[in-house]
């Protein structure tokens, strides 16, 4: 369901690299012996993981400025207040 929200023709925001940054922030998770690992709650590992997962579902390849200087829907929608980051958090929730 998740790989489906990201924008298949995106050259780099992919399901390739949420799994990357998932993947390497687990590895950052685990090499942290007596460190950040034994810091965190469980449920504070999952919230990093889930957002390492949606952190750029749904992006369509441009930057907020653009979104803004285009005045493209989602800079309407969001007042152009962070407008990606408002949409992935947004889509995370669908």
């Amino acid at each position: 369901a998740v790989e489906a929200e990201y924008v298949s023709d995106n050259q780099y925001h992919t399901s390739v690299h949420a799994a990357d940054v998932l993947q390497t922030l687990h590895c950052l998770i685990q090499m942290g012996r007596g460190g950040i690992s034994e810091a965190l709650e469980k449920i504070d590992v999952y919230a990093m993981l889930l957002s390492a997962v949606v952190h750029d579902i749904g992006h369509p390849g441009t930057n907020n400025l653009y979104q803004i200087n285009a005045k493209t829907d989602l800079a309407i929608m969001y007042d152009g207040k962070s407008c990606l980051e408002n949409m992935h958090a947004a889509k995370t929730f669908q």
